[in-house]
């Protein structure tokens, strides 16, 4: 029916939007599992019924704010996992990212979750030193984090 066709055409997606946050192919599954089943739970919108691709979408966004926001009460954040590689996707990175964060905050995280630049090859592509490029990727991750944590 609809949602089988809904779920074989996002749940790739929703996957890797959260193996690309959570490194954790159980962990991500979990949380596509239980975005459908919001989905399913949750009484008709004018956004779920004109967008359900969308709606799933934010939905497995606020998810996955969620799960960084429990993960960092247990004292694992983003911000910590300095040695954090996303899983290349198909799907652009961007996509999951805060809108909120600058441009170049953005590219910063694309090149090394997404494209997983070292930090030498950073400095090279912006001509900075070495430390420079480990404090802005570092700083990067933490508005990241932060956006994150607040856009719940």
């Amino acid at each position: 029916g609809l949602f089988d066709e809904l779920y074989l055409r996002n749940y790739k997606r929703l996957f890797r939007m959260a193996k690309a946050v959570l490194y954790s192919t159980e962990r991500s599954e979990e949380l596509v599992h239980d975005a459908f089943l919001t989905y399913l739970s949750s009484p008709d919108s004018e956004n779920k019924e004109k967008n359900p691709d969308g709606w799933l979408a934010q939905t497995m966004k606020n998810l996955i704010g969620n799960e960084l926001k429990r993960a960092s009460r247990t004292e694992c954040s983003l911000g910590q996992l300095n040695d954090f590689q996303a899983p290349p996707t198909e799907e652009p990175f961007d996509l999951i990212l805060p809108k909120e964060l600058t441009s170049s905050e953005r590219q910063l995280l694309i090149w090394y979750f997404q494209e997983r630049l070292t930090h030498e090859e950073i400095a090279e592509r912006l001509h900075i030193s070495l430390a420079a490029s480990r404090t802005r990727v570092f700083r990067a991750k933490k508005h990241c984090e932060e956006l994150l944590l607040r856009n719940l």
